[in-house]
């Protein structure tokens, strides 16, 4: 299969889930930093830090331990704002070498925007829920201003740093994907990457985690193009 493993701690049990996985999955999809939160055995689960047997390791910072046009799809939810700029750059080049040709990749996170949003003095109604949902959530109830929710959002969870459409657009664009297209949260024309967006569980998280992701799909070229 052409895979091998920097750590050799993790090698023969990558190897295992790996092979299983691709003897049982004829189209190979890849979910780049799970969590807690698997897709379902259609996909291959991976984390840096990986806490259930089924998932495998993948440090995102460095190159994947899979030959070039492996995958059909990626996934990535809520996890590349956790990587400096240059490290997702590094793993968008990445998932574009291990996909197939016409093979997709969709990325979700924190939408720098919507967040830059709640410094507006005129919220909207949704913008006032979601900060003071983060207010509630996550800081001292004396720590009501804007720009402690703001902060927080930039600097909590490992956050290293945060996307707007454009930014990502033009890492996917020399990264040399194409057909770049955005959407919201659980929204795709795909049928393996639509409603695959998990972060929360609860009826309240998913309201404000729909409002705060942006979520961008693009196309590896056929080889012909």
């Amino acid at each position: 299969m052409g895979i091998f493993f920097r750590k050799k701690q993790k090698k023969d049990r990558n190897i295992k889930i790996i092979r299983d996985y691709f003897k049982k999955n004829k189209i190979r999809k890849l979910n780049i930093g799970c969590g807690k939160i698997l897709l379902d055995d259609s996909w291959l689960n991976s984390d840096i830090n990986p806490i259930n047997k089924k998932v495998i390791f993948l440090d995102a910072t460095k190159s994947f331990r899979f030959r070039e046009s492996t995958f059909d799809y990626i996934h990535s939810e809520h996890q590349i704002e956790h990587l400096k700029y240059k490290e997702g750059i590094n793993m968008i080049k990445e998932c574009f070498r291990v996909l197939k040709p016409k093979g997709k990749i969709r990325i979700s996170t924190l939408d720098f925007e919507k967040v830059m949003a709640l410094f507006n003095k005129n919220k909207t109604q949704i913008q006032e829920q979601y900060r003071n949902w983060i207010i509630k959530r996550f800081l001292d109830k004396d720590r009501d201003e804007d720009i402690f929710a703001i902060n927080t959002l930039f600097h909590e969870w490992g956050h290293k740093f945060l996307y707007d459409y454009n930014t990502l657009k033009n890492i996917l664009m020399k990264s040399g994907f194409k057909n770049i297209k955005k959407y919201k949260q659980g929204e795709s024309k795909n049928i393996y990457l639509k409603n695959i967006d998990i972060h929360d569980i609860s009826e309240e998280n998913k309201k404000m985690t729909k409002f705060e992701t942006i979520a961008i799909e693009a196309e590896k070229p056929d080889e012909e193009d």
